[in-house]
């Protein structure tokens, strides 16, 4: 998610150097030429930041790029946003022209002393930008909107050496080589197919078996083939060939190639591992099988395979499943490839090696790939980073389903073409996984083709949290993408919904089935129309971001009823959001009435509301139960007004007043702000923390500061008005606010635990104005002169 924030970040510095104010401004200093350069860079940057994302999981050095990354983007955000302060004291310094030009030239806002200023810290910020960008062509990063493609790998030639390194599957060798000692008087050859998914060690345990001393003693010949794909019975005898004799075939015909096979086999006993085998079609297997059926009786052919269908094509008798390893045994083979077989003496490291040995689910390639990286880091330090994401996925494996005692999948991956590579495993796989538990998130849903999809999520009562999201990028057929989401379905136990990047225009129909959900999340997505809260009695935590085609939230049936639980709400960057519209059926007809007016509802229960960048919100229920935090932020002056004025009107009816128990309010961005209502503050008894950011027409703070016993903390800052008049003892609203411990303006501590911080700068100040006063005089003189010399 870090990565994310710095896609945002940067986004945000584009338009703020894109912005006509800011250009006119780098006109002005003389720096637009490196805000343009600036912009560019960044944006070059941004583009492939998502693809980083991927990419770090994996990649220390990718991630060590990004977190080097973050301070620099910091430093360019907080950069613009100087320059942009820089230019709104411009904008509001008050008085005439003459004292203006005083000022400027004394303040650090002079033309060319700040311009030569400003112009040396954005082309130190683009140096550092194009340094760390450089490193990108080494990292491959691929730029996000650039179509991406799917490429399929050939799976490296397997052999029959020895494996290094073979735990926990002791049980499975016995198994199988009974099979393969076991005489068969029906026919010749016999065939067992080893069948699991991906990294189970499918491939291990064959060798393992190819080596053992029993299984050489017993059989004439021994030969290995890694077959993959294509199926093609005149390469795989050539490979056969090629085994047996141990150098490469001639390039001959399938009937000389089948005259000398008949030599090598005929007549024998023999074993032939046929490595990774994917055909599924049983004439193809048949040609191949005609021309190993000359052995000896007891002889026997061992496939390895991800598919069950394979498996049943070629088997005589019934495929073997392989399953994924026991804890114990996951734990030794982290062991011995992490640590080199010593258990961890520190129980924290213990605790997070566990942790990740638990999110391979017993698969062996997993455990070997994790356990090989963690080796060299550092356990005490490094170990818990790889705990959340162990590795990127742009796919599931095919057999996943077959692990039906599967507890614990985080994360399902919907392959951009499935139809591609055979070893990518479909939304089917969920229909068996019936013991999963805890969190899954299915992510990619954009890529499903033509929304055809029956995985069954319905039979998952054991699930708690489900998170669905599209390819952001990707350019996936609406309708399709609606019929997708439809078809996952959860059981009605489920707690927790989170739906991101989806197009569709409302959310699939069985969400308002789910009465006893918790937490409900839902980003970036088209969505026009949400299902009426009021069905979530339950709900106690509402997070919406960025659905900028939303406008109403509706509700039906009684205002008592109006999700009596909820305790968060989070509204961010919805633009078109207007507010919450009730629908009521009046005398039981089929005719609803929409009231346009929230004033009857109320969310009983809401501790925190955090709103941003909702300009147009302006119908909202009442909270009077609020007593952590109330964010405004980016919203419009009408809302701050109704929300403040709102604590008061209602306090005469109320046994507890609203907002008595608050104890945080940030009000940050509101351009249109002159003033903060003095009713709305007499009920903030409990407030503790108060921010004013960014508000430039805030003129003043009432003497109703006064009653605010409880706070302890107030920050002001890029209010230049209200900041002048919050500076010091000399400030007008001053006696206002002095009762408050810590006092921060601008940046500047003004009073810290209580303490008067500006005793000696006052002092000072005093006994340098009259020199102060004769400067500024010959100054003024000085200008007079020059302009009377130019007329």
């Amino acid at each position: 998610m870090a990565e994310r924030v710095l896609f945002y970040i940067a986004g945000e510095i584009i338009k703020k150097l894109g912005s006509r104010a800011l250009q006119e401004i780098g006109v002005w200093w003389g720096v637009k030429d490196e805000l343009q350069k600036l912009k560019g860079t960044v944006s070059r940057i941004r583009a492939v930041l998502l693809d980083a994302e991927k990419k770090a999981a994996l990649n220390e050095q990718v991630k060590d790029w990004l977190g080097q990354l973050q301070e620099i983007v910091y430093d360019a955000d907080d950069l613009i946003d100087d320059f942009a302060t820089e230019a709104l004291q411009r904008q509001v310094m008050t008085g005439n022209r003459m004292t203006k030009e005083v000022s400027l030239f004394f303040s650090s806002s002079n033309r060319l002393v700040y311009g030569f200023k400003m112009g040396h810290k954005i082309k130190a910020i683009r140096k550092r930008l194009l340094e760390i960008h450089a490193d990108t062509e080494s990292f491959n990063l691929e730029v996000h909107n650039e179509e991406r493609g799917y490429t399929t790998k050939v799976r490296d030639q397997t052999e029959s050496s020895v494996p290094e390194v073979v735990i926990g599957r002791d049980g499975d060798k016995k198994a199988i080589i009974e099979f393969l000692l076991a005489s068969n008087s029906e026919e010749n050859v016999s065939v067992l197919s080893i069948v699991g998914i991906g990294g189970l060690g499918k491939t291990t345990l064959a060798q393992f078996i190819f080596n053992d001393e029993q299984v050489s003693k017993r059989f004439e010949v021994k030969l290995w083939v890694c077959v993959s794909d294509p199926f093609d019975v005149k390469m795989i005898v050539k490979k056969i060939l090629e085994s047996a004799k141990g150098t490469k075939s001639e390039e001959l015909e399938l009937e000389a190639l089948k005259s000398h096979l008949g030599e090598i086999i005929n007549g024998k006993k023999y074993m032939l591992v046929l490595d990774d085998v994917w055909n599924e079609n049983s004439e193809r297997w048949d040609s191949l099988k005609k021309l190993l059926v000359g052995g000896s009786g007891g002889s026997k052919i061992l496939v390895t395979t991800r598919s069950i269908k394979v498996a049943k094509v070629a088997s005589t008798v019934e495929p073997y499943v392989l399953e994924g390893l026991s804890p114990t045994e996951s734990w030794s083979l982290f062991l011995r490839v992490a640590l080199k077989g010593q258990e961890p003496k520190d129980s924290s490291v213990k605790k997070t090696g566990e942790e990740i040995v638990n999110k391979c689910v017993g698969v062996p390639l997993a455990i070997k790939t994790i356990a090989s990286i963690l080796c060299f880091k550092n356990p005490e330090t490094e170990w818990h980073l790889y705990c959340d994401c162990c590795w990127h996925l742009t796919h599931m494996p095919r057999g996943l389903g077959q692990l039906t005692s599967l507890r614990t999948l985080t994360r399902f991956v919907v392959a951009e073409d499935n139809s591609v590579a055979k070893n990518v495993g479909g939304l089917n796989e969920l229909n068996s996984l019936n013991n999963l538990r805890g969190s899954l998130e299915i992510a990619d849903l954009g890529y499903v083709k033509n929304g055809i999809i029956n995985p069954i999520l319905k039979d998952k009562s054991l699930l708690q949290s489900l998170s669905l999201s599209s390819d952001r990028y990707g350019d996936a057929n609406v309708q399709s993408e609606e019929m997708a989401f439809q078809n996952l379905e959860p059981h009605p136990n489920l707690k927790e919904l989170k739906v991101y990047s989806y197009r569709g225009a409302r959310l699939p129909s069985w969400v308002s089935s789910l009465t006893n959900l918790v937490n409900i999340q839902l980003g970036n997505s088209r969505c026009q129309h949400l299902p009426p809260l009021d069905q979530f009695p339950s709900l106690q935590m509402l997070d919406i971001w960025a659905l900028n085609d939303l406008e109403y939230i509706e509700i039906e049936g009684q205002a008592t009823s109006f999700v009596p639980s909820l305790k968060v709400l989070k509204l961010w960057d919805c633009r078109k959001l207007i507010g919450w519209r009730m629908k009521r059926y009046e005398d039981d007809s089929d005719d609803s009435t929409t009231i346009s007016s929230p004033d009857l509802l109320q969310f009983p229960c809401l501790s925190e509301f955090h709103c941003r960048g909702c300009p147009n919100l302006s119908l909202i229920p009442q909270f009077p139960s609020l007593d952590e935090d109330l964010e405004l932020r980016k919203v419009s002056v009408q809302l701050v007004q109704q929300i403040l004025t709102t604590s008061t009107s209602s306090s005469s009816s109320s046994i507890v007043p609203p907002f008595s128990k608050l104890k945080k309010l940030i009000i940050w961005d509101i351009k249109d702000l002159e003033f903060l209502p003095p009713d709305g503050l007499h009920n903030l008894t409990s407030l503790q923390q108060l921010e004013i950011m960014m508000c430039p027409r805030l003129t003043s703070l009432p003497q109703e500061m006064r009653s605010l016993t409880s706070l302890r903390e107030l920050t002001i800052s890029v209010c230049p008005l209200l900041s002048k008049r919050c500076a010091g003892k000399k400030g007008e609203d001053w006696p206002f606010i002095s009762h408050i411990p810590n006092v921060k303006v601008d940046g500047k501590r003004i009073q810290w635990e209580g303490c008067y911080l500006l005793e000696d700068e006052e002092k000072s100040s005093t006994t340098s104005n009259l020199c102060g006063s004769v400067l500024v005089a010959t100054l003024v003189s000085a200008i007079r002169i020059g302009r009377r010399f130019r007329g």
